[in-house]
């Protein structure tokens, strides 16, 4: 058994020595010279695949992009679509506009006439109610009784001092508050307690032109409309100022009635002019100024020659008639019927003053 082996693995090398020597050189060197190129092209191959692996990322990041970028877009054209439909609300809101400044610029002339007729208004009341209380000096009671139980005996009216009442008496004087009186005195003269807690008599005149400024539009703003309410007359505000009762007034003293007054419902229709130029507006409220300063001399001096004892050793100053103080202090106002009257005059002179001052400061 061992010889047979060993006879058969010499002849299979016999044999493998003859196929080996069968392949000539050449042609093992061409396939060396094969198999190096295609191992080269396995190379560009492996990197040509690496390099496809970045550019597939590459591609994939700008895929990303692209799409946020279109979802930006989207996002533009519906902001674009909004934008395109306030344009269109802005366009009808300016020709609405254009068509309410009219209406506006009437309403501010009508304010204004309004507030004209309202100071006169005042001054009537004022002086009607300067002459009800200087008619009251002198008045007497049998008896007068006050809210806090007191009664006075005897009593009669000395002096009305702004809100005061000095009363003397049989046991002697007393000065009340005229919110404290009974409401007999607070009616006989014409105090009421409402109408001092809700009317500031100073401050109506101011509030009605800042009103006024307020109607007027901004530069560039919208005009929105103005709803109409209901106006109340100058002739039912009267009447209901000077007859209007306190809880608890004594029937026997009858209604004062009103002096006539220009009634707002009864107003011409308004002519609104060209707005004056800046330069233009204060001008014309000079002019006003001194017409204003002019008619309170002249109502001052007719005053005057009517109460020569009363006034003799008052200082006048012409050239700012408004300063004086005859028109500052309470007593003037009590001691002369008619002061009522100039402070009007004076009140209206410093209303045209603040203005002129709101555009010239130096204004005096």
């Amino acid at each position: 058994m061992n010889r047979a082996c060993i006879l058969t693995c010499q002849t299979a090398a016999a044999l493998l020595l003859t196929v080996t020597g069968c392949v000539k050189k050449s042609e093992y060197d061409a396939l060396q010279v094969e198999n190096q190129a295609l191992q080269n092209r396995v190379d560009q191959t492996s990197q040509q695949l690496a390099e496809s692996k970045a550019d597939v990322a590459a591609l994939q990041s700008q895929v990303q992009k692209l799409t946020a970028l279109e979802s930006e877009l989207q996002k533009s054209r519906q902001a674009l679509v909004q934008a395109q439909k306030e344009v269109a609300d802005l366009g009808e809101r300016l020709k609405k506009a254009g068509e309410t400044q009219p209406e506006v610029l009437a309403m501010q002339q009508t304010l204004k006439k309004s507030q004209q007729d309202y100071k006169i208004l005042l001054s009537h009341y004022d002086q009607f109610l300067s002459e009800r209380r200087g008619a009251m000096v002198g008045r007497k009671y049998p008896t007068l009784s006050l809210e806090g139980g007191q009664v006075l005996q005897q009593a009669q009216v000395e002096s009305i001092i702004g809100d005061d009442i000095l009363i003397k008496h049989a046991d002697g004087q007393v000065t009340v508050p005229l919110a404290k009186a009974s409401p007999e005195l607070r009616w006989d003269v014409c105090y009421d307690l409402q109408e001092r807690k809700g009317l500031n008599r100073e401050a109506i005149p101011r509030r009605s032109v800042e009103k006024i400024a307020t109607l007027a539009p901004a530069p560039g703003s919208l005009v929105k409309p103005i709803s109409s309410s209901p106006s109340v007359s100058s002739s039912s505000l009267s009447s209901s100022m000077l007859t209007s009762k306190t809880p608890g007034s004594s029937p026997s003293m009858p209604p004062v009635p009103a002096s006539p007054a220009p009634s707002f419902n009864s107003l011409p229709p308004v002519v609104v002019p060209p707005q004056p130029r800046r330069s233009g507006l204060a001008e014309e409220l000079t002019a006003q100024l001194a017409a204003q300063r002019a008619a309170l001399n002249a109502e001052y001096q007719a005053l005057a020659a009517k109460n020569v004892a009363a006034l003799r050793k008052v200082q006048w100053n012409t050239a700012q008639p408004e300063s004086n103080a005859l028109l500052s202090t309470m007593s003037g106002s009590r001691a002369v019927l008619g002061i009522s009257r100039l402070q009007m005059y004076r009140n209206a002179i410093y209303d045209t003053l603040q203005q002129l001052r709101d555009l010239s400061p130096a204004a005096r």
